[in-house]
């Protein structure tokens, strides 16, 4: 794909949107040595839980900004602790695989997860 026929306007907000894809593999890449380093020095229920424990104290204040202005509805509840039980459960596999492999190896196997 040539980029000559993108406008100026255009053509920043195309390297804006690959710089930020680029940086986000980065961190997600980055997470794998992570992982295996928490995972040699606590177990991986202690790494699940200080994960969450991190997200819920991050993301409390726009959810109840959210619930605040909106109000809840039982069907979102429910799936969002579904979701929730589930994410939680694959956190703690992940976790639990990294123990036994490389980084890389839990990288690549988590990234199947698409396919």
């Amino acid at each position: 794909m040539s980029l000559g026929a993108i406008s100026g306007k255009s053509l920043h907000s195309r390297l804006k949107g690959i710089s930020a894809l680029i940086m986000t593999s980065m961190v997600w890449g980055s997470s794998f040595p992570a992982i295996k380093f928490i995972v040699s020095i606590v177990d991986e229920a202690t790494y699940t839980w200080l994960r969450g424990t991190v997200a819920l104290i991050g993301l409390s204040p726009y959810v109840f900004y959210y619930l605040f202005k909106n109000g809840v509805k039982k069907r979102y509840l429910v799936g969002g602790i579904t979701a929730g039980i589930a994410f939680t459960l694959g956190l703690w596999l992940q976790g639990w695989g990294t123990k036994y492999t490389s980084a890389s190896n839990s990288a690549f196997i988590t990234g199947l997860f698409i396919i």
